[in-house]
């Protein structure tokens, strides 16, 4: 049996339509497609499904099967880990006898990603990506930057490497007036490190979790939380002034040194 499997990996399907999937069938899939299609016309992941339905129709000299499966909007893994589940259910609800191989298809290299989590559980015949043919006006600069910016994935993929590298330049303007040149290299590159690592360990969703908690206690005015910040604040800029005026007494004193008394006190001060 060929299994036609439909991929929508940040679950478009369920969040625009309400479906819920994996999605069985031609019939339903076809429901679904015409759904996804009236809910939002510009969805590339409707032509998949429709792309899916033709391959499903196309071929008739084998038993066949079409289905959706979907991820998540909120990370790469817990998408993938999604995909794996649903997938096991479709083939779970496949009563045939024959074994079973999967034709993929998606809407372009992100989707793709998710193939080697297919290939575990069923052997796959080949990955078929649509390409839609466009006007030439849809095709501009203004269209592609729109649809860059109202898709959540790209846009946390794309835009926030690029804007931690947009700030090299005033990070550099603000260090050098500072008298702190060489930290500008240092600071972009521990924003970056911070964000390839929260990306590699599917921090994403945890992190969003913190700071919708967060603007959850400032709106709910806990004046608790606002306090903590401020105290910290203060905590830090006075560990730094304090360690600065450290440094200025020890280069006024002879030999460099001071003893644990007029340590405390200029902490203190």
């Amino acid at each position: 049996m060929l299994l036609v499997l439909c991929v929508d990996l940040d679950d478009d399907l369920g969040r625009k339509t309400g479906h819920r999937t994996p999605v069985i069938g031609r019939e339903a899939v076809q429901r679904a497609a015409t759904d996804l299609a009236t809910a939002d016309p510009e969805d590339s992941d409707v032509n998949v499904l429709f792309a899916g339905l033709h391959l499903y129709d196309s071929i008739d000299d084998e038993a066949m099967e079409v289905a959706v499966v979907t991820g998540t909007a909120r990370s790469d893994v817990a998408a993938n880990r999604k995909v794996g589940d649903e997938v096991d259910t479709v083939l779970a609800s496949l009563t045939t006898g024959e074994d079973v191989r999967a034709l993929v298809v998606t809407d372009g290299a992100q989707d793709e990603s998710v193939v080697p989590v297919i290939r575990s559980r069923v052997p796959i015949d080949g990955v078929r990506r649509v390409v839609v043919r466009q006007a030439q006006n849809l095709e501009s600069m203004y269209y592609t930057i729109k649809q860059v910016l109202d898709d959540p994935e790209t846009r946390g993929t794309i835009l926030v490497p690029l804007g931690i590298l947009l700030l090299i330049y005033p990070i550099a303007i603000l260090a050098e007036s500072l008298g702190l040149p060489g930290s500008t290299l240092g600071a972009v590159s521990t924003l970056l490190g911070l964000y390839v690592l929260a990306r590699g360990f599917g921090l994403e969703e945890t992190i969003d979790d913190a700071f919708e908690r967060v603007r959850a206690a400032l709106y709910g005015g806990r004046v608790q939380l606002v306090t903590y910040v401020v105290a910290a604040a203060l905590l830090l800029v006075g560990g730094f002034s304090g360690l600065e005026f450290v440094e200025q007494i020890r280069g006024d004193t002879p030999g460099g040194t001071l003893s644990a008394g007029i340590l405390v006190a200029a902490l203190a001060y």
